[in-house]
């Protein structure tokens, strides 16, 4: 009896395979790529806005390890111009304000940094060479921190002057 019954018996046959997937895999599918392709164009334009940002830190870095080596203090005329053209490139109007109203800019794109040392980098963009010498080690130690979270932490507001 267990012999007849074993014989009967026929290979396993694995049936073929259908790739049929419900809707709700291809919709999904389909939204996981729509939302793939945002991030990606998001994060690129992100990134190209933000370059003039990573271009004016770089050259503060450079001018900060050059005081930090040898205090010369001649890098320290370059610094007014780095925050111009950072700010120009924020909002084009700036490039024509001078004195209070661009403080006020600069307050006004980022209103939780002191005032202080845009003060002395203004004094420092239009006194004499002899200006810079007279600034001690915290003043231009200030004014490199205040530059640096200046420059990573404004954000673009309407200029109402």
């Amino acid at each position: 009896m267990n012999n007849s019954s074993l014989s009967e018996l026929k290979p396993n046959r694995i049936p073929p395979m259908e790739f049929e997937l419900a809707p709700g895999w291809i919709i999904l599918a389909v939204m996981a790529l729509i939302s793939a392709i945002y991030i990606l164009i998001f994060t690129l334009k992100y990134y190209r806005n933000n370059c003039y940002r990573r271009q004016a830190l770089k050259q503060l870095k450079i001018i900060k390890i050059q005081w930090q080596k040898s205090h010369a203090l001649s890098g320290l005329k370059e610094l007014p111009l780095i925050l111009k053209t950072a700010a120009f490139n924020v909002d084009p109007k700036s490039a024509s304000l001078s004195g209070e109203s661009w403080l006020k800019f600069l307050q006004l794109q980022c209103p939780k940094m002191s005032m202080n040392s845009f003060i002395i980098l203004n004094k420092l963009n239009y006194s004499p060479n002899t200006y810079a010498d007279k600034l001690t080690k915290e003043q231009v130690s200030n004014i490199f921190g205040d530059l640096e979270s200046w420059l990573c932490l404004h954000r673009k507001m309407e200029l109402c002057l």
